[in-house]
Parts: C-alpha cells; structure tokens; sequence
C-alpha cells in the first residue's frame, strides 16, 4: 500500500509544476519567446523598430498577427484593437497587399489601404467607449 506521505509529496509536486506552468503563461515575455519557437525567424513587432512594407502573406494565431512582408522579412504583432472600425481586431482587420507603416520610438501601427489609413496601437485596446 502506498502511504500516504508518497501521495501527498506527488500531489504536492503536481500543484508546484500547474502553478508554475500557469505563471509562466502569463509572464509576457515569456509568452514573446514561446510565439516566437512556434514562427521561427519572426520579430515581435516593438516599439523600436521600424516598419514601412506591404503584406505578402498573413498568417493568425490566436489572435497574433504573423505577416510575411514584400522584403521576405517576418514580423508577429501583437493583439490589438481599435473599436473605431466595424473590424476592430487587428488580426481580422489585416489583408495580403496592405501597407504597414511605423515609426521608430512609437506605438502606433498605421494600416495603409488603398487611400484610406486606419491605426493601431500595438498590444493595446483603444476607443472602447465607442463601441
């Protein structure tokens, strides 16, 4: 018979290993480097870089925006929404031939479509109250 001590150490473990399994889910950067295994090669778009391209191919995973620029490059962005537009969610808003547009030192993604300009701000939930 197994005693109890042997069960109460095995459930003990599997608790610690759930705990830590649901903080590092919900660490941010962890979450950054984990997207990042599953697209290899990609760039999670900061607010550091630089971005002035056409969409080549889109690819959505759960939300995050995996796009394949005209210059072979490939960058993840983050959730976003603007609650201006009838689409709000970045990622279905997002179609192959837009032009991304992003300074440097900014937060704010602008989505060129034809002659219309339509902004995000990366990671970010903007103009809730309008809905």
């Amino acid at each position: 018979m197994i005693s109890k001590s042997v069960i109460f150490n095995v459930l003990g473990l599997s608790g610690l290993f759930i705990v830590a399994l649901i903080i590092l889910f919900n660490i941010e950067p962890y979450k950054n480097i984990l997207k990042s295994r599953k697209y290899p090669g990609s760039k999670f778009l900061t607010n550091e870089m630089h971005l002035n391209s056409k969409i080549y191919k889109l690819d959505i995973d759960r939300g995050i925006s995996c796009v394949t620029l005209d210059d072979s490059s490939y960058i993840s962005i983050s959730h976003s929404r603007n609650y201006d537009y009838p689409i709000s969610h970045l990622d279905a808003f997002l179609k192959i031939g837009d032009s991304l547009s992003k300074e440097i030192n900014s937060d704010t993604l602008k989505v060129i479509r034809g002659r219309e300009e339509f902004h995000f701000i990366i990671g970010e939930f903007i103009n809730e109250k309008s809905r």
